[in-house]
């Protein structure tokens, strides 16, 4: 819940990260750069729009927030599936929509 809430105040700042380009590349060294000060044991730093896309890593100003370790490495699970199943993977800037649903029981969600 905490990077869907992350992923939403993103959202409510730039609506035009709805809407995210696959590009396949690994920009996670930016974020070492940058950092999120003030980082604790079990905490990760989760960046939206997401790494492996066109908006995100080094290619503009990314939101960084401190969240839960587990929840940050689930919700990367979970979009590596989505990229998985749906065949962005296999096409480059393949476009895809971002809902975040503050719900307990609901996560970001992705739309091809």
């Amino acid at each position: 819940m905490e990077a869907t809430v992350h992923d939403l105040a993103a959202l409510s700042l730039r609506p035009d990260w709805s809407v995210l380009h696959w590009t396949g590349e690994d920009y996670s060294r930016w974020r070492a750069s940058l950092g999120c000060v003030g980082r604790k044991y079990m905490q990760a730093c989760d960046e939206y729009p997401f790494n492996k896309t066109a908006e995100g890593g080094y290619h503009g100003p990314a939101s960084l927030a401190l969240i839960d370790w587990h929840q940050n490495s689930y919700q990367g699970s979970d979009l590596g599936v989505f990229y998985a199943a749906k065949g962005i993977r296999v096409r480059p800037y393949a476009a895809f929509a971002v809902i975040a649903i503050p719900d307990r029981n609901l996560r970001t969600f992705w739309l091809p």
